[in-house]
């Protein structure tokens, strides 16, 4: 929704994908007991401004990360 909002090119919404995807993943312990705190409530709009963020990035020529997935060992599927 943000890329389409901003006018991204592919190459520009590829970036920005993977850019999230390097950006670091929450583990959502925030949600289950018996760690369930405040967090829960502002998590999603905190998720929403880094997507804008990284979208405004690669908008304006942040390179992306091709493998960010499958690079072997630190890729997003090994680690």
């Amino acid at each position: 929704v943000v890329a389409e909002m901003l006018g991204l090119t592919r190459e520009e919404i590829l970036n920005a994908v993977s850019l999230a995807w390097v950006d670091g993943q929450s583990l959502r312990t925030y949600r289950h007991a018996p760690n369930t705190g405040t967090r829960k409530s502002w998590a999603a709009g905190d998720a929403t401004s880094r997507a804008v963020r990284l979208a405004l990035m690669a908008k304006t020529g942040e390179m992306g990360y091709p493998s960010a997935l499958t690079a072997p060992v630190w890729g997003f599927y090994d680690v």
